[in-house]
């Protein structure tokens, strides 16, 4: 179950996570995913590269550092640079992607190498 089964739209739409429902479910890169209602899923199998988490819901911290650490679907932020959902292990994990804007090209350069691992 893709972020413990909540609407990754819902971030967008309601900037904060909300259940998802079995009713609503689309498979994606071999995950399930949910949604609060069929508009957001129509949403999302148009745009899943918009509203999936990046890096598959790890923790960007964890991805800079070549580690593969599980994000927190209640502990999340939308970057103002690229418009997406980063969750994270925890908030000081947070608290220090927030403040160290060299973090996010840190990650996204380890996570070339760390995607094959994670996605089919």
């Amino acid at each position: 179950m893709a972020i413990d089964g909540y609407d990754p739209v819902s971030y967008f739409t309601d900037e904060k996570p909300r259940p998802g429902s079995p009713l609503y479910e689309f498979v994606w890169r071999d995950a399930v995913w949910r949604f609060a209602n069929e508009g957001n899923l129509a949403a999302f199998k148009a745009h899943p590269d918009v509203y999936a988490p990046r890096f598959g819901g790890f923790d960007p911290n964890g991805v800079a550092r070549g580690l593969l650490v599980k994000g927190d679907s209640h502990v999340f932020a939308m970057s103002d640079m690229d418009k997406r959902l980063y969750l994270f292990s925890n908030e000081d994990s947070r608290r220090t992607f927030i403040s160290d804007q060299d973090l996010a090209a840190k990650a996204n350069s380890m996570w070339q190498e760390l995607v094959v691992k994670v996605v089919p």
